[in-house]
């Protein structure tokens, strides 16, 4: 007794006495201390759950992530072991070995007990084939076994899965950190020409023309180095990577289950499984064919994405230009036509991805049909109801995990394609870190014995390049170049280099040759220069973004700027560039007399020097001014968080925007009729089996669904006719066949199933693409022409969230829970029907147990749509901060805030992965609460049959209790796809908001259009002019009056923050 107390208090009692807490303030996680019992059937979720039930959570109800979840653990923990010998799946498979192996353990648990409810099922279907003779107690014991062994898998199922999302979550915090320390390290990225400059553009032609394979290759590895690319793959590929690892057992899963039940299915059918079995992996050689494409345009379409989320940010960033030059309608078309680029990939798609799901759907079907018939047919065995319905059940769950292939084979292909883009795009060259250069400069001139004195700081002898020193003898330079950047210019630039500089030349790097500059420190120094001469890259070289020939360096503070007499007074050192050569240096006045700087006299050195003095005066004070105004009013709002379940609006939206009424209508007819296929085809295995019982007058049954009246089914003069007047209950003797008129009729049904599999992913994938295209060109219009006001007091993260992994979800989910759920539903209900029908006392209990279910499911819901609302907002921050480090990577090195950076991303992407830890945890909880429940269906009504022996035959038997097995299946899907296809929802709920954007006035208002001569004069007039960002925010113009003539150049002079650009 005091063992079984011990053991007791051990299973029950937390391993702590009170909450762990981190050096913030916040708790752990509940799972970190909590029994064996909540550790093992996920009760620890249970609090989180029902503060859920009682409040809206906010993210600060979250628990923080156990220590070793959090990313920079993780990551240092993975850098600590890594090795440069192994590829990147090499690493993360070392690194988490044990945590696989501890995944590995539940795997074989689960597996164990996989099959033991169908081998209760035969046993009492045989004790019923045996005329009830022998012990009844023993009977009810394996009705008992009915729920064990499924509380035993599940208990299995649910850590191994667990075991996986943790490997995920983990994993986005390791390939996101490695992501943005790349990203930090990549060389400097120079901007193009502008578009439209037809002497650029045909230069470029002819540039195209003249360059090798290897070059255009290296040209464009370079620029796939883009914004939209590396946003693509800290969102969009870290979190395929991440949901791969979630079902990363199946791959070893799958197989262990797949022996136990040819073994099981063996001892059963004897050598015509493995000729079915045989007969059903004819499906796999097209199928092999199949993912090898679905994988070539996994490849293709992320591609395709890159260009999109690229030109989308590019559009949202410049979106106040855009405005002023009235391109609106242009970016709209070009960000149209990448769209149907991406659409026709999906269309492309859409053939390979449909024969992959009925593959799917005909492998079994053809697998149970030849089973059936060589085992009958061939080897003459007698097709008993204990084979038929244990045989059925067994191969029901080989179909079930195995029409989870498709999609699985789909996170494979997808997970790979981005685990190969990470891992190249870690292969990309890098700049060396600045701090190091310096080092090896001051290491240098000691040798040297030049001086290093600190007023001394710029250039020795040195000569810069854009992209790497490529030796002669390096005849893959330029195809290991991947992110080689060219020079950078700007249109002036193009123009010039095109009228001075032969073809030779202009394939050649831009190089800044023999450096000697020395800048004073402390003082201002500038770089002078006409457009296109290196200005920009000199500072670039001081900042260590160009490729060092030779020579040594260091760093200051330097201006560079076309302004020259505006700033010259102020600077203490002037440099003059030329061609990539300093041609002149030294004091202003020195370089002015010299007659290097144009236009600027030393009576404008003395005017700009009595400027600057002034200027510095005031500054303190225009400053504090200026952050008092700053502070008066907050520009950027707080994310809006829906309270409460998805609206019906935006289900409405959603149907309207994926076919409309008429279509939903027939997807719910196709649902029905894809589940009565298989109900009918169990049924009318129950028929057959029922042919050779002579050990009992019970009558055979033979229905319609739902009442129907008789129907008759001929199959020809010698067939004979067969009625059914009810399905399910006592039926009139149906008089014996041959063995092919069973067969015929069961074929029947198996490809009456695969043809309405065919009609419903039709409907499926059609719909997903016209949803797509829909939502996104209306969400596209709809942002383009909001009013600046929105962009002030909306960050570009939130944006780019809803055009890319927002559109990810409707474009590659939602269709697809959205018929899982309608599927699920069908099943659910037909099962309950089919148990109700064939055990009258089954009713109440049902009752009860479908009331449970869906107070669970609400239950779940209330939460688990909070937690994943606060997972969608927490992404937009940590896309901001994205956005901000592939625009500035420069700046944040020059400034030496990269490490503020690291932590910034830690913080976020373990702000994410809180709510992603605790959507999962919920998810876990419910899919054991359900399995319970399904298990209890099972004990019941195996109960309830034994109770009631005498009413039933075996096939009858077997046939409501593969049912009853089944039920567990059916009934957790419904909450768990319902929840899923919410939580998908989600996404376009976000949508939603922004489609109800203030906008803009039209451009065109038909009744209002001035004269087509207007404007007759360029003269503006403003009067008392008033304005403010926001009805809430101060005054930014007041009360401005000034009018212009006609031809007058306008200039808007006046300190930081005077309101020069408010006027513009």
């Amino acid at each position: 007794a005091g063992s079984v107390a011990l053991f007791t208090l051990t299973i029950f009692t937390d391993r702590s006495s009170r909450p762990v807490k981190s050096d913030d303030g916040f708790e752990h996680s509940y799972e970190t201390y909590c029994s064996i019992f909540s550790a093992a059937t996920f009760n620890w979720v249970t609090p989180t759950i029902r503060l859920g039930n009682k409040k809206r959570l906010d993210p600060e109800d979250l628990d923080i992530l156990p220590t070793g979840d959090q990313a920079k653990i993780a990551y240092d923990r993975f850098k600590a072991e890594e090795s440069k010998d192994r590829s990147l799946f090499r690493n993360l498979l070392w690194h988490y070995r044990e945590l696989i192996l501890y995944q590995f353990m539940y795997v074989v648990l689960a597996s164990a007990f996989r099959f033991a409810s169908p081998l209760c099922l035969n046993m009492i279907v045989q004790y019923f084939q045996n005329g009830m003779v022998g012990n009844k107690i023993v009977a009810y014991l394996w009705a008992v076994g009915t729920f064990v062994g499924p509380i035993l898998f599940s208990l299995g199922y649910q850590q191994q899965a667990w075991i996986g999302r943790r490997f995920g979550f983990r994993l986005k915090g390791i390939l996101s950190q490695m992501v943005v320390e790349k990203t930090l390290k990549l060389p400097y990225q120079v901007p193009v020409a502008p578009a439209g400059n037809s002497d650029n553009e045909t230069n470029a032609k002819k540039d195209a023309k003249e360059q090798s394979p290897e070059e255009e290759e290296a040209e464009m590895r370079r620029k796939e180095a883009t914004a939209g690319k590396v946003l693509n793959l800290l969102t969009t590929d870290i979190k395929n990577i991440a949901n791969i690892c979630g079902y990363f057992f199946l791959l070893y899963g799958l197989p262990l289950q797949m022996a136990i039940s040819f073994y099981l299915l063996y001892q059963l059918l004897g050598v015509s499984v493995f000729i079915g079995l045989a007969a059903g992996c004819i499906a796999v050689v097209p199928g092999s064919y199949v993912a090898k494409k679905l994988f070539a345009f996994y490849d293709l379409l992320q591609a395709q994405n890159d260009k999109r989320v690229n030109a989308i940010n590019e559009l949202f960033q410049s979106i106040r230009i855009v405005k002023m030059f009235a391109w609106s309608d242009r970016f709209i078309k070009k960000i149209d036509a990448l769209r149907e680029e991406q659409i026709n990939v999906y269309y492309r798609m859409f053939f390979y991805e449909m024969s992959s799901s009925v593959l799917m759907t005909v492998q079994p079907i053809i697998t149970i049909l030849v089973t059936f018939f060589t085992y009958t047919a061939v080897f003459g065995h007698t097709l008993t109801p204990a084979v038929a319905f244990t045989s059925l059940s067994m191969l029901r769950v080989v179909q079930d995990e195995m029409s989870g292939f498709p999609g699985l084979v789909s996170w494979i292909i997808s997970g790979k394609t981005s685990l190969n883009r990470v891992d190249d795009f870690m292969k990309a060259e890098e700049v060396e870190e600045l701090v190091l250069r310096i080092a090896r400069s001051e290491a240098a001139e000691d040798a040297n014995q030049i001086s290093a004195e600190p007023s001394n700081l710029g250039f020795v002898n040195a000569s810069f390049q854009w992209g790497r020193v490529v030796d002669e003898t390096d005849a893959d330079a330029t195809e290991t170049d991947a992110l080689a950047p060219a020079r950078p210019h700007s249109r002036s630039d193009v123009l010039s280099s095109a009228s001075s500089v032969t073809n030779a030349s202009q394939k050649a790097p831009f190089k800044l040759s023999n450096l000697n500059v020395r800048f004073p420190t402390g003082k201002l120094s500038v770089i002078a220069g006409n457009t296109g001469q290196g200005k920009t890259s000199l500072l670039l070289a001081l900042l260590g973004e160009m490729t060092r020939i030779e020579g040594d360096i260091d760093r200051t503070v330097v201006l560079v700027t076309h302004h020259v007499s505006l700033v010259l007074g102020a600077a203490a050192h002037v440099a003059v560039i030329h061609e990539g050569t300093v041609v002149a240096q030294g004091k202003p006045a020195d370089v002015v007399a010299r007659g290097y700087v144009k236009d600027v006299t030393e009576a404008d050195l003395r005017e700009a020097r009595e400027l600057a003095e002034k200027t510095s005066t005031s500054h303190n004070d225009h400053s504090a001014a200026t952050a008092t105004n700053v502070e008066q009013g907050k520009l950027v709002e707080e994310e809006e968080r829906e309270i409460g379940s998805v609206g019906w609006a935006v289900y409405k939206a959603f149907g309207d925007a994926s076919g409309g009424n008429m279509f939903w209508a027939l997807l719910v007819f196709v649902c029905v009729g894809f589940r009565m296929s298989t109900v009918l085809q169990d049924w009318w295995l129950r028929i057959w089996s029922s042919s050779y019982d002579t050990s009992s007058n019970a009558s055979i049954a033979a229905t319609t669904v739902f009442g129907i009246a008789d129907a008759a089914l001929t199959l020809g003069a010698t067939s004979g006719i067969i009625s059914f007047a009810a399905l399910f209950g006592p039926e009139p003797t149906i008089p014996a066949h041959s063995l092919y008129y069973y067969l015929s009729w069961f074929m029947f049904f198996g490809l009456l199933k695969i043809v309405v599999s065919i009609i419903m992913q039709f409907f499926t994938l059609w719909s997903s693409i016209k949803l797509g295209r829909t939502v996104h060109a209306a969400l596209l219009r709809r942002l383009v022409n909001a009013t600046p006001r929105f962009f002030d007091r909306t960050p570009l993260g939130r944006i780019i969230t809803r055009f890319s992994s927002d559109m990810k979800a409707l474009d590659q989910e939602a269709m697809v829970w959205m018929l899982h759920f309608l599927s699920c539903a069908t099943n659910a209900i037909l099962v309950c029907v089919v148990i109700s029908t064939t055990v009258p006392a089954f009713v109440l209990p049902g009752i009860l147990v479908s009331l449970s279910g869906y107070v669970i499911m609400v239950y779940y819901l209330n939460a688990s749509r909070d937690i994943k609302r606060i997972e969608s907002t927490a992404n937009a921050p940590l896309l901001s901060l994205y956005g901000e480090l592939t625009s500035g990577v420069t700046t944040i090195r020059a400034y030496g805030v990269v490490s503020r950076f690291r932590d910034e991303g830690d913080k976020y992407v373990d702000g994410y992965n809180r709510a992603f830890y605790m959507t999962w945890a919920a998810n876990r909880w419910l899919c054991f609460l359900m399995d319970v429940l399904g298990a209890s269906v099972s004990l019941v009504s195996a109960v309830l049959i034994l109770y009631n022996a005498k009413d039933y035959t075996a096939a009858s038997a077997g046939f409501t209790l593969s049912y009853a097995l089944f039920f567990s299946q059916a009934a957790l899907w419904v909450p768990r796809s319902y929840g899923e296809l919410e939580l998908t929802m989600n996404s376009m709920e976000r949508i939603e908001q922004y489609m109800k954007v203030e906008q803009e006035a039209l451009a065109i208002i038909p009744n209002c259009r001035p004269p087509a001569s207007w404007p007759h004069q360029g003269e503006v007039v403003v009067r008392s002019l008033h304005a403010r960002y926001a009805p809430e925010a101060p005054q930014v113009i007041k009360g401005i009056s000034f009018s212009t003539r006609p031809g007058e150049r306008i200039g808007i002079v006046g300190r930081t923050g005077a309101g020069k650009s408010s006027l513009g």
